[in-house]
């Protein structure tokens, strides 16, 4: 009983701005952006990966991913992201990488510029794999590295991800649980933190700053998919989230696809800090060996303009 209280106040108590590596938190895929991200109770594709390790379980054959997004003002946001079933087991690797257009670095003595730049990234590497227990119920562990970079300062971590997902009726209502970005903390170091060299130790003496550690986050939801007429299938999402930096999220998700060819999405955040209301579509696309899917997803913004995700993926027949 203990353990349990110590775990909802873990998650509960006021912590915002507390943690680093916030790249971590823009979710993977356009079509996950437009169901607001209550998809941690849904598999089938390679972005599970991020959301849940367990949905790799789901995937068939192979899957490959891309995705963009021009985020904030000059900033960039790219994913990648590869799955493999074979048996009972599957895999992924996948790819994260944030970045920004170059700022022209600006002194006391010159203050119209020095004619250099710097910039600021974020970038994580990993990899998961899902294990299928019985026809009801799936695992699935994950782990990477990040590292975030400021000029010539770096700072880097590594994390782990565990989630399971369990169909409660078979084909029907899906429970997920997962834990992601359990790790280590992190601190920049680099030689733009140098005071000079110091006689007493023969070395360069540099400042020291303050670790932080991974947005460590959990979501517990709910999938439930159902027949619309002969030619359409939909799916309702309702999912909660607590990070270790933040208040509580909630979010709900709908999405309806036609035929097997158009996909309609929309879904709400409540408790979020900038974002509400988002809503996408996706374009399914069949080739001989595989089944390309085309997503867009349309994020408002509170107080920020919105944000336009694209994303293509392959999944193999």
């Amino acid at each position: 009983m203990i353990k349990i209280i110590l775990l909802v106040y873990l998650f509960s108590y006021d912590k915002i701005g507390m943690s680093g590596a916030q790249f971590l938190q823009i979710g993977m895929g356009a079509r996950a952006q437009a169901l607001a991200g209550s998809v941690c109770a849904v598999g089938g594709d390679v972005t599970s990966i991020y959301w849940n390790p367990a949905g790799l379980s789901k995937i068939s054959n192979y899957d490959f991913f891309a995705g963009y997004s021009r985020w904030i003002e000059t900033i960039t946001f790219a994913q990648s992201a590869f799955g493999v079933q074979r048996g009972n087991i599957s895999y992924g690797i996948q790819l994260i990488s944030m970045s920004m257009d170059p700022v022209e670095i600006t002194t006391v003595e010159e203050p119209e510029g020095t004619g250099a730049y710097f910039s600021a990234s974020g970038t994580a590497l990993g990899g998961a794999a899902s294990l299928v227990l019985t026809d009801r119920l799936s695992i699935g562990f994950g782990a990477k590295v990040v590292r975030e970079q400021i000029y010539n300062c770096t700072a880097d971590g590594f994390s782990f991800d565990v989630g399971s997902i369990f169909e409660m009726v078979k084909g029907g209502l899906t429970i997920g649980l997962v834990l992601s970005n359990f790790g280590t903390d992190m601190q920049f170091k680099g030689r733009d933190l140098a005071i000079g060299f110091n006689p007493e130790f023969l070395g360069t003496t540099y400042y020291e700053t303050s670790t932080y550690p991974l947005p460590l986050v959990m979501r517990l939801g709910l999938s439930y998919p159902f027949e619309v007429g002969k030619n359409a299938k939909g799916l309702v999402l309702i999912q909660s989230e607590h990070p270790n930096d933040n208040r509580e999220r909630y979010s709900i998700g709908f999405e309806v696809e036609f035929n097997k060819v158009l996909a309609l999405m929309s879904g709400y955040i409540l408790g979020h800090d900038t974002q509400n209301y988002s809503g996408g579509l996706g374009l399914l696309v069949p080739i001989p060996w595989a089944i390309v899917s085309i997503d867009m997803a349309y994020v408002s913004r509170v107080q920020l303009k919105p944000q336009i995700y694209l994303s293509v993926s392959f999944k193999g027949r």
